[in-house]
């Protein structure tokens, strides 16, 4: 049944009205590798598995459909009918089934082995299963035949390579009498027990993207067997994006394209019709997973091989490639991520997110042995590193190591990395016979004494900094009540520091000094370890306990330790104004003299201002703060960056909301002179003296509603996403001439058509202008010669206010006379500017 078939676009078909319901079909490439572990295998499926399971009465009202008595009459009574089994083709079926099955066979199955097959190994309606005994393929037979029976599925279509089962199948007559069969997509030969491909590419002769999108994609290879041939058809597909070539726009006039297409296609083919797998892979408890990667200009991937190593000096292992996995470059991605080591990084955590799933999939012990090989020595050192700069590579190392923990860094030369064969083009006849891409590099079954020599030692967990190479005064940290309990004897053992990328220096009298180095919020993140680190506790868990009464506020671990900054700021620079305080006096001297200090409930040193009792947010009053001082200048700054990088006076007074000392405007001035942000938006290619202004147009300065009188221009483009695709957007601005008030209507073209509709939703919203001044655009002057034509063939009683806008436009090539809206179309790019930093956002946020 086609459950998503609706009568028109804007219908509701079925599929849209009922509940998918959660993802519990098992994963085909878990699946298909299961498979393959065991000197036996077997599939078969269930029979009409859908049409087994029924639909309790009250849900059946929902699959109701309409049949006409005599589909050759048009006009035939419409008979109404209802699904009572499972629809084939519903996009809530697969989950139902496989709810039904795992249900079914958890409650009815008594046999572990055959149970966890059944619950693992089924695909919605096919089930697989291999081993190394006969008996326990026949035993697997047998008992689920007998579970599926009791719910009334029948298993059949049985195949497998075992003389043994086959025998018992065709005595129960279930079985399968082709040699070669379909197992999951996959072809599989009983008889020479190998796995190849089911069909070649298909193509419809059409020379254009998506037939090359299509034909590409039609060769099912989950486990990435011959990637490194569809890996230059996905390269070449990328050529076309880059031409900019239509979906259906043919390319038959590009010999150079056309030719290159047919190599490919016939590449791909042979590759589908010659390669031929062995199905069986060897797991034993001394298995070891090898994953090497690789990566060019244009890609980058890796490749996984399963090694059961060699058992004396006189033998030799066995390795198998078991999973390859290649993927090309973005086309639009930053300069700075486009470098081969960035991209030979990617492959490693392509190869190490790989390994969770062959050891999963396999059954392999986590505790054997993976190796990570790369033939880049710089990615072998970012991952045996702390200490990392790029936030890039910081975030892909810390992935790895969390992927793979306690994974084999090592070294292989580029010409015996079979990951490099996924990166690089290769001829189909090489390739097909390409031992070190089937068997990974010769020397890998011998011992490792003859493997690569290591000049190096890599090591993906390296040692954590010690707390002692951060240089902290114990005097001073004491004297501010950070105490250092430690639980054990050991600093060393106790207390490493991993989060933390440089060593902090805190020098003698000024605990705080790394507010300096780095921003507010990356400042706070190490204090906050330090104190986490000082205690010795569960800080972010039970602060009450660990601190006592400070926290009966329930303040979190930042808000905490922000205090904390404050209390010691106030110590290092109030140390005076603390003393008359403490001995109940009120301030009357120094620079703080004026501000009223006390004390409040939680011994901060806060100011009483004459704007508390009307700031119902801060009525406890601004706290004392030295303007000077690294944690105050740090978090200035950022009340600045995050007020979109404000003037001085919006920044003045959204600091002394919070804060207040002596010189706090002169600092505030310097921050914000200083501000980087600010000064590229400030820059100006030439200074000059401006002429003096001439007076003001009379209908600049005469008293009227708003936006009666309006000047209007438009800024842009602007690019935006409109759902999949990206767009070019205009902002027109409309300016009350008199009030200096905008509005701003977000257009899609510079067409007067959609100029006019702006126009007219200024009028519904405000007023109707009566004076427009604005320049020369062709969409404005088109709108005033359509506004005046209207007018021409109506009477003048029923012409409306619109049709009687007296429109000024400024001369050409003289955009200066049209500042009053020259200057606020200037604010609003450089604001847009700051929030957006040019980043391409949706449509709907943009608007």
């Amino acid at each position: 049944m086609d459950a998503s078939a609706k009568p028109n676009i804007n219908a509701i078909s079925l599929n849209q009205a009922l509940y998918t319901g959660p993802n519990k079909i098992a994963d085909i490439v878990m699946c298909l590798l299961r498979f393959m572990v065991g000197k036996y295998a077997c599939i078969s499926d269930i029979k009409q598995a859908f049409l087994r399971i029924w639909i309790s009465l009250h849900d059946r009202d929902a699959l109701r459909f309409l049949v006409p008595d005599d589909i050759f009459d048009m006009h035939s009574k419409m008979i109404c009918y209802r699904y009572t089994s499972l629809v084939f083709g519903s996009v809530a079926s697969p989950f139902l089934l496989a709810a039904v099955l795992e249900k079914h066979i958890t409650d009815n199955c008594n046999n572990n082995m055959v149970r966890n097959a059944l619950l693992n190994n089924t695909y919605v309606d096919n089930i697989s299963f291999s081993n190394d005994c006969e008996d326990n393929m026949c035993n697997f037979f047998n008992e689920s035949t007998k579970v599926m029976e009791s719910g009334s599925f029948q298993l059949r279509q049985w195949s497998s390579n075992s003389p043994k089962l086959m025998q018992l199948v065709k005595d129960n007559n279930v079985q399968n009498d082709d040699s070669i069969v379909k197992v999951l997509g996959i072809m599989w030969n009983t008889i020479d027990d190998c796995i190849f491909f089911n069909e070649i590419p298909k193509w419809d002769k059409s020379y254009c993207k998506r037939s090359v999108l299509a034909a590409t994609n039609s060769v099912f290879d989950p486990m990435g067997y011959i990637s490194p041939v569809l890996m230059q058809n996905k390269l070449f597909l990328q050529k076309l994006w880059k031409l900019d070539l239509k979906w259906d726009k043919d390319f038959e006039n590009n010999n150079i394209l056309m030719q290159e297409w047919d190599r490919l296609l016939s590449d791909c083919e042979k590759a589908v019709r010659n390669v031929t797998i062995l199905r069986e892979i060897k797991v034993d408890r001394n298995t070891e997973i090898h994953v090497f990667c690789d990566a060019s200009s244009t890609s980058y991937g890796a490749c996984i091989y399963i090694l059961n190593p060699p058992i004396n000096l006189d033998t030799r292992g066995n390795s198998k490639l078991v999973f390859a996995k290649g993927k090309i470059k973005p086309k639009n991605t930053v300069d700075n991520d486009n470098t081969i080591p960035k991209l030979e990084l990617t492959a490693m955590l392509v190869g190490a997110r790989l390994v969770g799933l062959i050891q999963a999939s396999l059954a392999i012990d986590k505790s054997n042995n993976v190796y990570l090989w790369s033939d880049a020595l710089v990615v072998l050192q970012w991952l045996s590193s702390q200490d990392i700069d790029s936030a890039y590579v910081h975030r892909r190392v810390v992935a790895i190591r969390e992927s793979c923990p306690g994974a084999i860094l090592m070294h292989v030369a580029t010409l015996d990395n079979p990951a490099d064969i996924i990166t690089r083009p290769i001829r189909v006849d090489k390739f097909v016979k390409n031992e070190l891409w089937w068997r990974g590099p010769n020397w890998l079954v011998e011992e490792k004494r003859n493997w690569p020599i290591q000049e190096i030692e890599y090591n993906l967990s390296p040692p954590l900094i010690n707390i002692q190479s951060i240089d902290i005064n114990i005097a001073i940290v004491k004297e501010f009540d950070i105490s250092f309990n430690f639980k054990d004897e050991s600093i060393q053992t106790l207390l490493q520091i991993s989060m933390v990328d440089r060593c902090i220096e805190l020098k003698e009298n000024s605990i705080l000094k790394f507010f300096d180095t780095y921003d507010f919020t990356r400042s706070m993140k190490v204090l906050i370890y330090v104190f986490r680190l000082a205690h010795g506790t569960q800080f972010h868990k039970n602060l009450t306990n660990s601190f006592g009464n400070i926290f009966k506020s329930n303040l979190g671990q930042f808000e905490f330790a922000k205090l904390k900054a404050i209390l010691i700021m106030q110590k290092e620079c109030f140390s005076t104004e603390k003393l008359i305080l403490d001995s109940g006096k009120n301030v009357d001297s120094g620079p703080c003299r004026g501000f009223g200090l006390r004390y409040d409930d939680l011994g901060v040193i806060r100011c009483t201002t004459k704007a508390v009792q009307l700031d119902p947010v801060n009525e406890l009053g601004p706290i004392l703060v030295a303007p000077k001082h690294p944690f105050v200048m740090s978090y200035i700054y950022s009340l600045h960056y995050h007020s979109n990088c404000a003037s001085r006076n919006y920044t003045l007074n959204r600091v002394r909301r919070e804060i207040h000392g002596p010189g706090l405007k002169v600092m505030i001035n310097q921050i914000v002179q200083r501000c980087f942000i600010c000064k590229r938006h400030r820059a100006k290619y030439l200074r000059f003296t401006y002429p003096r202004p001439k007076p003001l147009p009379i209908f600049r300065t005469k008293f009227l509603a708003p936006y009666v009188a309006c000047g209007v221009d438009l800024a842009g483009p602007y690019k935006v996403t409109d759902g999949l695709s990206k767009i070019k957007v205009w902002i027109t601005l409309f300016t009350c001439l008199v009030t200096r008030a905008i509005y701003l209507v977000l257009v899609k073209d510079l067409r007067a058509s959609t100029f006019f509709r702006a126009l007219k939703e200024l009028s519904c919203r405000h007023s109707t202008p009566l004076l427009l001044l604005s320049d020369n655009a062709t969409n404005f002057s088109s709108t005033n010669k359509l506004l005046k034509e209207i007018a021409k063939h109506l009477p003048e009683f029923e012409r409306s206010e619109g049709l009687n806008i007296v429109w000024k436009f400024i001369p050409v090539k003289a955009p200066w006379t049209g500042g009053v809206y020259e200057r606020l179309i200037g604010n609003l790019k450089s604001n847009l500017d700051k929030m957006n930093f040019s980043q391409i956002i949706k449509i709907e946020e943009f608007r």
